[in-house]
């Protein structure tokens, strides 16, 4: 129910002659002014909330781009509706506080980078240029740990007598193309950064890799 709504059911309720002499505590179009208006703000969060709810695939990527959106419109409403600036301006303090504690917290920062479709776009539209190298430097640490942890499991595997390289692989072998375990692991990052592939999500994305 939205605000134009409640307007009318209260209209209809205090008129309402069953109801007693309540005509008196009818609200004119002045005094509806603030409800409508502090709903409005509201509307902000609340519209915030429902979309991440919605969502039916991970959504902690969209978490601190949807904090740094809510910010801007409620600082674009405290322009436009002068009577609740103060009002906006406690939202807005908590918020960026918690935004701000939110962006060097590990989870959201590396849900954003494996997101093809976002991977640093989030510090480069906040002009956190700290927070993308202290994001890109997590992730090269949270690879080597991967690596290292599938090197070791193959390694205890059995494996295969390795064929013998004839004289001509040999002599060229330098020249072979290199595979994914060839690459330095920010070699394998930053070739993920270039690629300008995107996906309908992440997990359709990473599944086909």
């Amino acid at each position: 129910m939205n605000i134009d709504d409640c307007t009318q059911v209260m209209d209809s309720f205090l008129k309402d002659p069953a109801c007693g002499d309540l005509s008196q505590y009818v609200l004119n179009e002045q005094e509806w002014l603030a409800p409508k208006q502090l709903s409005r703000v509201l509307e902000i969060p609340h519209n915030f909330q429902q979309l991440l709810s919605k969502e039916k695939t991970p959504t902690l990527c969209d978490f601190l781009p949807s904090f740094a959106q809510i910010i801007e419109l409620w600082e674009e409403l405290q322009r436009q509706l002068p009577k609740m600036r103060q009002s906006i301006q406690a939202g807005l303090s908590k918020i960026k506080d918690y935004h701000k504690h939110m962006a060097r917290v590990p989870a959201y920062a590396l849900a954003m980078v494996i997101n093809p479709d976002m991977k640093f776009d989030y510090h480069h539209q906040q002009n956190d240029m700290d927070g993308r190298c202290w994001a890109k430097d997590m992730m090269i640490e949270k690879m080597q740990g991967y690596r290292a942890q599938a090197h070791t499991t193959n390694s205890e595997q059995t494996q295969a007598p390795q064929a013998q390289l004839s004289e001509a692989e040999a002599m060229f072998s330098h020249c072979q193309h290199r595979g994914p375990q060839d690459q330095s692991v920010e070699e394998e990052l930053n070739a993920y950064l270039a690629d300008p592939t995107f996906a309908t999500t992440t997990l359709i994305y990473w599944q086909e890799k």
